[in-house]
């Protein structure tokens, strides 16, 4: 695995996240390497052609091997590989369960508003610029918030991000795509993770009021998808493309049928804690029922049982409160 990841190094070819990560800790099978290889070529599986996979099951054939459904596992402890983005250029990601890295302790010590909270998921990515953050969930009870560490003047600083914002009562898992640069919140929908749905956000502002400040998250796309069955539905913010014909576009992704995808204007969140999280999944979850009977809306039409969000930002979270 060491000379397959210097190779592709050498020769500058971009890696899945998957990829990046299980050539640096060793722990991909031969199936999940050629598919994983295949993704960093033509990225995510559900958008291939059917020669591309005709292509992935010829290979696998070839050397013996069957395809392995793919799923996200649970991170444990804390892991770190080497990745390089597009944007970000070289950096270390780090993910983590059940602690915190070293380079987030001090933050979480000197905090002490989360005195007596402990760190349940989260991800953090370490460019060799400037550029520093880490998304992280936090636990006491049935109290999860979220917050995030982001990079000012050099130094790093723990901000909430909102109380609201992970569903709950579910498990899940915080990841960091190098390439896309952005945060993920995984959750699984069955005990072996075959079918999962989660949000992909990228910091956006820092928001102020008097003394207290707080991350504002954007909500880059919503992800249902089934890893054996190929099945998919992915609802992609619009919100600042001016081309767009509406604001939100809604992509189907169903094995051996054409991709369908339409644009359409929807009044769902942009922003992450915008509404509670225990509401956002059946909001997309009928979003999409009405996608299928209803036709293109113009802008700011509201879709039929979705809720209305219009654009306000919460305030911060009550264990920051003073």
């Amino acid at each position: 695995m060491a000379n397959l990841l210097g190779r592709m190094t050498q020769l500058q070819m971009e890696r899945s996240p998957r990829l990046e990560a299980g050539l640096a800790q060793k722990n991909l099978t031969a199936a999940e390497t050629v598919q994983e290889l295949f993704v960093s070529t033509f990225g995510d599986e559900l958008s291939w052609t059917e020669p591309v996979r005709e292509w992935r099951d010829e290979v696998l054939t070839q050397h013996g091997l069957t395809r392995e459904t793919v799923s996200t596992a649970p991170v444990q402890g804390v892991q770190r590989w080497q990745a390089e983005g597009r944007i970000t250029g070289k950096m270390t990601v780090v993910e983590f369960a059940g602690q915190l890295p070293e380079e987030l302790q001090s933050l979480y010590v000197n905090e002490p508003h989360l005195a007596g909270w402990s760190c349940l998921s989260g991800a953090m990515r370490l460019p060799e610029t400037a550029g520093r953050s880490a998304l992280m969930a936090f636990g006491r009870g049935e109290e999860r918030p979220l917050a995030m560490a982001v990079e000012m003047e050099d130094e790093l600083h723990l901000l909430p991000v909102g109380e609201q914002a992970l569903l709950p009562g579910r498990s899940f898992s915080i990841h960091y795509d190098p390439q896309e640069s952005l945060y993920s919140i995984e959750y699984p929908l069955d005990e072996n993770g075959e079918e999962t749905e989660c949000f992909r956000v990228r910091p956006a502002a820092v928001q102020r009021s008097g003394e207290e400040r707080r991350i504002l998250c954007q909500i880059e796309d919503y992800r249902r998808v089934n890893q054996k069955t190929l099945e998919g539905f992915v609802l992609e913010s619009l919100e600042y493309e001016s081309a767009a014909e509406g604001n939100w576009r809604a992509t189907v992704y169903r094995p051996g049928k054409p991709t369908e995808s339409r644009d359409f204007g929807l009044n769902l969140p942009h922003w992450l804690d915008d509404q509670s999280a225990a509401d956002l999944p059946a909001a997309w979850r009928n979003a999409r029922s009405w996608l299928k009977r209803a036709p293109a809306s113009p802008r700011g039409t509201p879709c039929a049982g979705a809720f209305t969000c219009g654009r306000r930002h919460p305030p911060a979270p009550k264990i920051w409160e003073t």
